[in-house]
């Protein structure tokens, strides 16, 4: 295809049509000339007609290839921005998986992870772990020692020394939390000691609603002793 013989072509073709339209113009007779013209028109506008359709073909893809490319990207950057701004951000796990390695969990470290608690019963051991989607429990067979009430002031001591056991495990792994108070709840049930870790911060929500639960029970069902348990532990 060579631009130059097209543009030439043209011009040559617009020329003979100038010149066939004059030559109607100037026929002696006027009704013939009119038809020839009107015919030579509709001719005319035909072979437009044909020649818009197939450069119509021609472009088509392009246009519309462009077209898909433009919605593509304007759609990308929309849903990019949807999220970039949306309020509800998926919640942040704490480090709180104690004892998983490979996303499993091996029961021996758990044991030596939560050795110091085993000291306060005459036997204890871990058995189980479960989560949801804001908390992990793990759960522990345990025998209490005949010296030691499960009372709230015991159950005090093992919510302080856990608090102790996240603080040195987080840090081990790099966390630093400024406060283990809330993300961890300790209660014991059938011989089962519970301890409840947040996972997030809903998390933190609901272990503090746990502890106060867990107050509230050991409280109504004894009478806490004075001093007793918690100074001996802190001193």
């Amino acid at each position: 295809f060579r631009p130059q013989k097209a543009r030439t072509n043209m011009s040559n073709f617009s020329i003979k049509i100038k010149q066939f339209f004059t030559e109607c113009k100037s026929s002696p007779n006027k009704a013939i000339a009119a038809v020839i013209c009107a015919a030579a028109a509709v001719v005319l506008a035909v072979l437009l007609a044909v020649a818009f359709s197939f450069f119509v073909k021609a472009v088509l893809p392009f246009l519309l290839g462009g077209g898909v490319l433009i919605l593509i990207f304007s759609n990308f950057w929309e849903d990019l921005f949807t999220k970039l701004g949306s309020k509800e951000q998926p919640p942040v796990l704490f480090p709180v998986y104690l004892a998983f390695e490979n996303g499993r969990i091996l029961p021996h470290l758990a044991d030596e992870i939560f050795h110091d608690l085993y000291g306060r019963f005459e036997a204890c051991h871990y058995v189980n772990f479960c989560e949801s989607a804001n908390r992990l429990v793990y759960s522990f067979k345990c025998i209490p020692r005949r010296d030691m009430p499960v009372d709230y002031d015991f159950i005090q001591l093992l919510q302080r020394q856990t608090e102790g056991i996240l603080s040195r495990e987080l840090s081990m792994n790099g966390w630093n939390p400024a406060n283990c108070q809330d993300m961890t709840a300790v209660d014991i049930l059938h011989d089962t000691m519970y301890i409840t870790f947040a996972k997030n911060m809903q998390g933190v929500s609901e272990v503090i609603s746990i502890q106060n639960s867990v107050r509230q029970k050991y409280l109504d069902d004894h009478t806490p002793s004075s001093g007793g348990l918690t100074d001996r532990w802190e001193d």
